[in-house]
């Protein structure tokens, strides 16, 4: 910021979105804070210019998961999405825990645990509170360049990620309830 009020964008223009009230959130900074959650593989923060507060969606990291799943009592729900798939898809590993991340992903328990720790993280790095995501989707897949969501160096495609995510995008600002 400069003496007469301006700003000099010393990072892409992109990663700073106005919030409707005036502020700027920083997308990268967020990311990197939050990344430190131990639920977090990747994460994208969204920010809608239109809205007050950012949302975010989060790959998370699988043990974490399933490790809160426990701590939830919810391992039943698992053996159920075990008990439904093929045959076959038994003695596949991936197709285990793509199952179980299914189920779990979509959990409001599992959901609300994540974002509580994400919260502890922004306070823990001294994020201010319009910069920290009210709401967040988990993904049921991992981020990979297979899937088109990351680049090969692993950095967010954030266009297909919006894409990917509009529906859910949609449905957390029409619940326009902070958490």
């Amino acid at each position: 910021m400069h003496t007469d009020g301006s700003l000099s964008i010393i990072d892409r223009k992109k990663d700073l979105v106005k919030l409707q009230a005036g502020e700027y959130v920083s997308l990268s900074k967020v990311e990197m804070a939050l990344s430190q959650s131990v639920y977090v593989e990747q994460i994208c923060v969204y920010v809608d210019p239109t809205q007050t507060y950012p949302i975010c969606f989060v790959s998370p990291k699988s043990k974490p998961l399933l490790d809160l799943a426990e701590s939830l009592n919810l391992l039943n729900l698992l053996y159920e999405a075990r008990s439904k798939l093929p045959e076959e898809s038994m003695k596949d590993p991936m197709a285990i825990e793509h199952a179980e991340r299914a189920v779990l992903c979509k959990h409001p328990m599992v959901i609300q645990a994540v974002l509580k720790d994400l919260h502890r993280v922004a306070k823990e790095k001294r994020l201010s509170t319009f910069e920290i995501p009210q709401k967040l989707a988990l993904d049921t897949i991992a981020w990979t360049p297979d899937t088109g969501l990351v680049t090969d160096a692993l950095k967010l495609k954030r266009f297909n990620l919006q894409t990917r995510f509009q529906r859910e995008i949609d449905d957390l600002y029409r619940k326009n309830t902070r958490a």
